[in-house]
């Protein structure tokens, strides 16, 4: 998993075949959470996804305040120490 880092954007293909692209949110032990230009959020293998080399001007949109606002009012996982 050491090839994708948070803010990347990568693509994948969705269960129903098609085509999704998103930014990386967080990196989990065995998935990788993406959030999609429609605002879900999926969490997917790596072995699934794929750098969007084109996307940079979109994921420093998202990145610049966006993202967050579009994930405000979700609840948060609870934080386990």
């Amino acid at each position: 998993m050491g090839s994708f880092t948070v803010g990347d954007r990568v693509g994948f293909q969705a269960p129903h075949g098609q085509g999704l692209e998103g930014v990386v949110l967080c990196l989990n032990k065995k998935t990788v959470s993406v959030v999609t230009d429609d605002r879900r959020q999926w969490n997917v293998a790596p072995g699934l996804l794929h750098l969007d080399r084109n996307g940079g001007d979109e994921t420093q949109r998202m990145i610049g305040g966006s993202l967050d606002a579009g994930l405000q009012g979700r609840n948060p996982r609870p934080v386990v120490d």
